[in-house]
């Protein structure tokens, strides 16, 4: 369970037959940079080791002719024969909360990532780590890329419909009935399947709903009270934009009346400028 509320059960991605194998991509070149980085193997399992069957034992046996093991391994074969083998994440089921972690935070419907610590060591000490990004999409499995961004650190990412939230339910017909899409309500704060038209409800079935647990009428709900929120809040900005308007002619017309009064008034007569004119004195 993540701190938004959401959760997840990457249970259906664990793979228990050891005669089956576990997850695999063969990858390791960086696109956009000059060199062609070594093409490795990856295998890895979800909560639990990876299988026998994925793990090569003529690659793999340590001194003591026990097989490497770990949730993630990375192995190298190349035809001249130079070969390796590197556990590079472990899983700790006392430890299980401590591993996952959402792909976007402030969007759960992106999906989860699970962290592998602990694995061998690097030439320069560093233990090797591995994470996994299961992103949320209406396939069951579907590996995509492993990569070294990091030294010692391995990223693998896959799309999966159980790195979805729960919230949106899987059904026989796939996530969301495969009628819909799983996302993240901002409004409500919650992920949910958001239905193609003709299909309701929380699994997205054919027909329609009129109960308050309807995605669809919640989602319609949160949006037409985010768009009236938006529509007050423009009626005040042009309310208190005219007021100002309004205010600025005004003082715009006082000013000039102003000017115009000063104009009509006449001018301080200086009597020494008088021409003409005979000052006399009187004496009371």
């Amino acid at each position: 369970r993540s701190n938004t509320g959401s959760h997840y059960d990457l249970q259906a991605l664990t793979i228990k037959d050891d005669s089956k194998q576990s997850f695999f991509i063969s990858d390791g070149d960086i696109p956009c940079t000059p060199e062609t980085e070594p093409t490795y193997s990856f295998a890895f399992n979800f909560c639990a080791d990876v299988t026998s069957a994925s793990v090569p034992s003529q690659i793999c046996k340590m001194p003591n002719n026990e097989i490497k093991r770990g949730a993630a391994i990375q192995y190298l074969n190349r035809t001249d024969g130079y070969h390796e083998c590197e556990v590079i994440g472990h899983y700790d089921p006392a430890r299980d909360d401590t591993y996952f972690s959402l792909i976007d935070f402030n969007d759960p419907s992106k999906g989860v990532s699970i962290q592998y610590p602990f694995g061998d060591k690097c030439p320069d000490g560093t233990l090797r780590s591995a994470k996994i990004d299961v992103v949320c999409k209406n396939v069951r499995a579907t590996v995509l890329s492993a990569l070294e961004p990091g030294k010692c650190n391995y990223h693998m990412v896959m799309e999966s419909m159980y790195g979805c939230p729960t919230q949106c339910p899987i059904t026989s017909q796939g996530l969301c009935n495969s009628h819909g899409h799983c996302a993240y309500d901002v409004i409500q704060r919650q992920p949910y399947c958001y239905c193609n038209e003709g299909y309701s409800g929380d699994s997205c079935l054919p027909g329609s709903s009129s109960t308050s647990s309807d995605s669809s009428s919640s989602s319609s709900s949160g949006e037409s009270a985010a768009y009236k929120a938006e529509l007050a809040l423009l009626i005040v900005l042009v309310v208190v934009l005219v007021v100002l308007v309004g205010f600025v002619a005004y003082m715009v017309l006082q000013v000039t009346e102003f000017r115009k009064q000063q104009s009509t008034f006449p001018s301080v007569i200086n009597p020494m400028d008088i021409s003409g004119t005979e000052l006399t004195e009187h004496h009371f």
